[in-house]
């Protein structure tokens, strides 16, 4: 975490903020080869790759129109390690990356004091988020917002409100109604959104800014498709060709960085029934191809580019890939293993934004269950380093059965683009079900159990 020791003085030196800027990053690891870094800018639309020299050294050098966030990424060994910070002026930064820290890997020097508070801000708001739920949310958010307003310079001016605003509205988009399984809150209608419903271009270099109002333009564009369907009585196009038309009329105006990320959301909804209807597999390959030829940079092109696999082979179609898992006394075992078993198999990360409420509600499955020698229960640990997870799970004290997946191909095997995401598997090894993991329920599982759909 990066410590915020800035004082008044230092930061009213801060405030006034340069735009068009330039920054440089000086970066440093005591790896010699196999080590990749890409770096990404959130108000633009790609993502650069640097190869260290032979003596770990880099320089990664960029310009932004407005403040905003910048990623850096080094991938090493089949994992991914990430870092996240903030920029506000004309930037000298040294950067180090060592996966064997035993701490934080990625280590940066040189940001100002206004940098540090946004980052202050942003690691309070992660603390919050993991205690966040239904009983507490509206207490959770206002201490919160106390909190981040006493770090110096928060909340005094339209960035740090936005930031603020937007750390809110993150926090009550994870929290789950307990009765439904389904959101708490429609964040796009609580009124600390209403400000941001008109897309503000200074705004958009901010990665939960440009997440939130992509979603929620993207939604507008879906309501505006079904409205116009239902007052016509037509179903002439899909109702998924129908939201990209409407899409693209109402993003035509709109930042480069919204529109890719307005369509990218569309593509990646691809699973949700309302997208599905007459949709051909020609159609959905189509659209992923025109938007991988567009941005052919896009931080999160392989996604895009999984989901055109997933409409040439449907994982639902096929059976189960075979995997090779890992436990916390180092044993492994194959998926294949439990074929005299339903295998209820859950991708999540640790990093999950309501990460509680859905191991909650997987143990309670789980512990409702486990007189069922029919059921199996594992939990996957996705996107995470596999020697610090294999740390974590071995002082693990609960009852979940924590597993590392060896392949390094996994995600592309189960055909993930995102987690959480759960698998029912039968016991001849077909994927009965893929969804999120609060879809999961004690009846849907006694509906897979009669062996009518094995």
């Amino acid at each position: 975490m990066l410590k915020y020791y800035a004082g008044m003085l230092l930061l009213m030196a801060t405030t006034s903020f340069s735009f068009a800027f330039t920054f440089t990053i000086t970066g440093k690891t005591p790896l010699k080869k196999g080590v990749e870094i890409r770096w990404y800018a959130y108000e633009k639309i790609a993502e650069e790759t640097i190869v260290p020299d032979s003596n770990g050294k880099f320089t990664i050098k960029g310009q932004l129109q407005n403040p905003g966030e910048i990623q850096l990424k080094a991938y090493y060994k089949n994992a991914v390690y990430p870092i996240s910070f903030f920029l506000f002026t004309e930037s000298q930064l040294q950067a180090s990356f060592n996966p064997s820290a035993p701490v934080d890997f990625w280590q940066i020097s040189g940001l100002c004091a206004r940098c540090k508070a946004f980052d202050a801000a942003t690691q309070l708001a992660y603390k919050s988020l993991n205690k966040i739920n239904q009983a507490n949310a509206e207490k959770t958010t206002e201490q919160y917002l106390l909190q981040a307003k006493k770090i110096t310079g928060m909340g005094v001016d339209d960035y740090t409100t936005m930031l603020l605003d937007m750390q809110v509205l993150s926090m009550l988009a994870g929290v789950v109604d307990t009765a439904t399984n389904k959101m708490a809150y429609k964040i796009f209608e609580h009124k600390k959104f209403a400000p941001y419903t008109k897309i503000n271009n200074r705004y958009v270099g901010f990665s939960l800014y440009k997440s939130l109002v992509s979603q929620y333009t993207s939604n507008q564009a879906y309501d505006s498709a079904v409205t116009k369907q239902i007052r016509s009585s037509s179903m002439q196009i899909s109702l998924f060709t129908a939201t990209v038309k409407q899409l693209k009329k109402q993003t035509q105006n709109l930042p480069d960085a919204i529109t890719a990320e307005c369509m990218y959301n569309l593509l990646l909804d691809h699973k949700d029934p309302a997208f599905r209807d007459s949709l051909t597999i020609e159609q959905m390959k189509q659209l992923c191809s025109e938007f991988l030829q567009q941005y052919p940079k896009y931080p999160a092109r392989s996604k895009i580019e999984l989901v055109q696999q997933f409409y040439t082979t449907p994982l639902l179609r096929n059976n189960a890939p075979e995997l090779t898992l890992l436990d916390k006394k180092e044993n492994e075992f194959k998926l294949s293993s439990f074929k005299q078993k339903y295998v209820v198999l859950n991708l999540i990360s640790p990093y999950e934004q309501n990460y509680n409420d859905i191991t909650t509600h997987l143990r309670d499955i789980q512990q409702q269950n486990s007189s069922n020698k029919k059921i199996q229960v594992l939990f996957v640990h996705a996107f995470s380093d596999q020697r610090y997870w294999l740390k974590q799970m071995r002082n693990d004290t609960s009852t979940l059965r924590w597993l590392i997946p060896l392949e390094a191909d996994y995600l592309t095997r189960l055909q993930v683009t995102g987690t959480p995401v759960t698998y029912i598997i039968s016991p001849k090894g077909k994927v009965l079900y893929k969804g999120h993991p609060l879809g999961i329920t004690d009846e849907l599982l006694k509906k897979f159990l009669t062996g009518r759909y094995d």
